[in-house]
């Protein structure tokens, strides 16, 4: 698809020789669960555009509950990598991240913003089936009623790159008669503002990480700059990337109609989706994706998405957690970081030291509201950075083994408060949690099928009928 203009180049929606005519077609006619590649679509463009984040922002990818207690779960089974940006979060597609950011903005929220990507198969409460609707927080990670289609997929992936601008998909521009007159003019895109200008850029920066050191790095072409995002369902049942060049726009899916089979690991989407697009810009001059007017750049922790703390944020046991990150001009970090700390222990206790302790240690921490630890009736998990963090109520007790008062335990440049938010931003914008529950399946053809709307022939292979995934909450990659 050309994002510029709207005009369908391509549709394949099937694989092996036509068959028939009006048959099953992938593209536009069998709606998937779309894994991950919902990310930045239901939760992180809508929270960068409403200002409820900012690609620095810090997120704990630790253990996480939906509101009705069932546990969040990243791709890799008991991974929860701790402290991260956005950015981050996005290029390494953890759920934890997508769920708690969508939990920030509220599942209502990211829905509303769907419908201006044009998704057309959500299923509001009003119209739940068997009770099921998609205004729920598995929203996050693709866990939707009765999935999405290929081809609005690859519209709402071209508003990103048409700068925030959605236009609808266009298949003929023009009909004639025998004589030549024209009967129907379809020339003209319909066209509407989903995200600012700005937010665009930002998060196509961030789907460039995807490519340059995350999931999508096989989709990289030699000559253009990629944005894009990977999908997969629960035992790779669906297989998605979806992503853009300056120049177009496509989506891929992998599956089988019914479930039938898990999809090879040797099959790569990513790989299926680079070959198409270099044959198609083979010959194109390199393009870029232009920064607009309104981005500015900042130095800042990347443990709290704050300013940076000298002393502090690069003093890290880990290294400098200093970095610097795009921003929108309206939404830069004014407060300085709170996540780290400089703590004195008491050797001898392992409590913050008093005045009357000699044995002690003075290192840098990360605060945390908690230990970032939980169980499941499988085994217990805890955050890769729990070694390096503190909570607050280690921060609070001293050691009782010797005399004195409290000697300064923290040291300037933070002080002993609220711990990290689930999700730290400039603005500190409140939550809210919404509830979860979801999930619908049927099933028919064992045909298997691979869809693809990018850019002017047409094929479609046969089925007998579309099918609904599975849904699954805990998707990811």
């Amino acid at each position: 698809m050309d994002q510029h203009t709207g005009y369908v180049k391509v549709l394949v929606g099937g694989r092996g020789e036509k068959s028939g005519n009006r048959t099953l077609n992938r593209a536009t006619d069998s709606p998937r669960q779309p894994g991950s590649s919902i990310k930045p679509l239901a939760a992180y463009g809508p929270a960068l555009d409403t200002g409820a984040i900012t690609l620095a922002s810090a997120i704990d990818d630790s253990p996480y509950y939906y509101s009705s207690g069932q546990l969040v779960k990243n791709f890799t089974a008991g991974e929860y990598r701790g402290l991260m940006t956005v950015r981050e979060a996005i290029y390494r597609s953890q759920n934890v991240p997508a769920v708690k950011v969508l939990t920030l903005i509220t599942p209502q929220v990211g829905f509303n913003y769907l419908e201006k990507f044009g998704i057309s198969t959500l299923v509001s409460p009003q119209k739940a089936i068997n009770g099921s609707h998609d205004i729920v927080q598995p929203l996050a990670l693709g866990g939707m009623t009765l999935g999405v289609t290929n081809i609005d997929m690859t519209a709402a992936y071209a508003a990103i790159a048409n700068h925030g601008t959605y236009t609808k998909p266009v298949y003929y521009t023009a009909v004639y008669d025998y004589k030549g007159n024209l009967l129907l003019d379809n020339s003209s895109s319909e066209t509407h503002t989903v995200l600012k200008e700005q937010t665009a850029w930002l998060l196509t920066s961030a789907l460039e990480s995807v490519i340059t050191q995350g999931t999508g790095t096989s989709a990289a072409l030699s000559n253009q700059p990629v944005a894009g995002k990977t999908g997969t369902t629960n035992n790779e049942t669906d297989k998605w990337f979806c992503g853009f060049t300056p120049y177009y726009t496509a989506s891929i899916w992998l599956g089988y109609d019914d479930n039938s089979k898990v999809l090879s690991k040797s099959i790569s989407h990513t790989k299926i989706w680079q070959t198409i697009m270099s044959q198609i810009h083979e010959g194109l001059s390199t393009g870029e994706f232009t920064q607009p007017s309104g981005i500015v750049t900042a130095q800042v922790c990347s443990q709290s998405g704050k300013l940076a703390v000298a002393g502090l944020c690069d003093e890290d046991p880990r290294g400098s957690q200093v970095i610097t990150e795009y921003f929108s001009a309206d939404n830069v970090p004014t407060e300085e970081c709170d996540t780290h700390v400089k703590v004195t222990i008491c050797n001898d206790s392992g409590d913050i030291a008093s005045a009357g302790c000699t044995n002690t240690s003075t290192r840098v921490y990360i605060k945390k509201s908690s230990s970032g630890t939980a169980s499941d009736e499988e085994s217990s998990y805890s955050a890769y950075d729990s070694s390096y963090a503190i909570t607050d109520e280690k921060l609070s007790r001293l050691c009782s083994l010797h005399n004195g008062s409290n000697a300064s335990a923290v040291k300037p440049g933070s002080q002993t408060t609220e711990a990290s938010q689930a999700v730290t931003t400039p603005s500190n914008t409140a939550g809210t949690t919404a509830a979860n529950n979801n999930g619908t399946n049927g099933n028919t053809s064992n045909t298997t099928g691979t869809s693809a709307a990018h850019n002017n022939n047409q094929s479609s292979s046969a089925a007998q009928n579309p099918t609904t995934a599975s849904q699954n909450w805990n998707t990811a990659e």
